[in-house]
């Protein structure tokens, strides 16, 4: 092999080399420029996930308070309903529409 041969053949195989690294680089470039990407659409999401977080946060608390208003309202109005209901069943007795009776079954239970 002639010294010109051997020096065309280092020179190509540098050229190959070279365009070897060239195609890593563009690739690592793109990989990097995904991950880049990939994490800014990661950060988003997570901003909208908290986001959607804090909502639910702010509704859940509206909805305490609004199930403790309510509980308070039941607790005042139970003792006018129990006088109603007591109200109405002394009223349905006086009248004789409810009747007394004992059952055939159990004698000495009392049904209304």
């Amino acid at each position: 092999m002639a010294a010109t041969e051997t020096a065309a053949t280092v020179h190509r195989q540098l050229g190959e080399l070279t365009a070897g690294l060239r195609a890593l680089q563009d690739t690592l470039r793109r990989i990097e420029e995904g991950a880049d990407r990939a994490e800014d659409k990661a950060a988003e999401s997570r901003a909208g996930v908290h986001r959607r977080m804090d909502e639910l946060v702010g509704r859940v608390g509206h909805l305490q308070t609004s199930t403790a208003t309510i509980v308070a309202d039941v607790a005042e109005m139970k003792p006018f309903t129990d006088d109603v209901k007591r109200w109405n069943l002394m009223g349905a007795v006086r009248s004789g529409s409810l009747r007394a009776r004992v059952s055939p079954r159990q004698s000495g239970a009392l049904f209304l």
